[in-house]
């Protein structure tokens, strides 16, 4: 594992995470939340799924947020080559 101190859901995320993984001649990098992930890599990516709530109940959360899951997440959800969902439940309402 090695960090990388970029902004969470930044321009910058997008960008730099994917060439710093290249860099680093790493197999796949691994985003474990929609929020880091990226939506463009050469790097093959995985991308860990915990829950959907901001889609499911956009209400509930700041107008921002559900628009970032709804377009940035997707993006990056058909970027990485495998999505894992922590339950079967969020990988229905996925």
């Amino acid at each position: 594992m090695v960090p990388c101190s970029t902004p969470v859901a930044s321009l910058r995320q997008h960008i730099s995470l994917g060439r710093a993984a290249r860099a680093l001649g790493l197999d796949v990098l691994l985003h474990t939340h929609p929020l880091a992930a990226t939506i463009w890599s050469r790097v093959p990516t995985v991308m860990v799924l915990l829950d959907v709530y901001p889609l499911l109940f956009p209400r509930d959360f700041p107008r921002g947020t559900a628009l970032y899951y709804k377009t940035v997440g997707a993006l990056a959800g058909r970027a990485a080559v495998r999505i894992i969902a922590i339950s079967e439940a969020t990988r229905r309402d996925a």
